[in-house]
């Protein structure tokens, strides 16, 4: 088993917040589509299950129900299908 050194870690911590905040900007923009393919890669990335739900939540602040509404059950369920 490999240890990761400290800037590996800090690339894995950096790529998944990319991945989150592009995850964050198309839910808020209710494009399940974009959204449910992104759900694996972000997944891969380290994100939990309750961390996207959340991410989709939080786009309530800046388009309303919106995200929630369009993007939340799909995002789950794709976030429940991925490897």
């Amino acid at each position: 088993m490999s240890m990761k050194t400290s800037l590996q870690r800090d690339l894995d911590k950096f790529f998944k917040s990319v991945k989150q905040a592009d995850f964050n900007i198309r839910a808020s923009q209710g494009e399940t589509t974009a959204v449910t393919a992104h759900v694996p890669i972000t997944k891969k990335a380290g994100a939990t299950r309750d961390e996207l739900k959340e991410a989709i939540i939080q786009t309530t602040t800046v388009c309303g129900i919106k995200g929630i509404a369009s993007c939340l059950i799909p995002a789950l369920e794709a976030y429940d299908n991925a490897e």
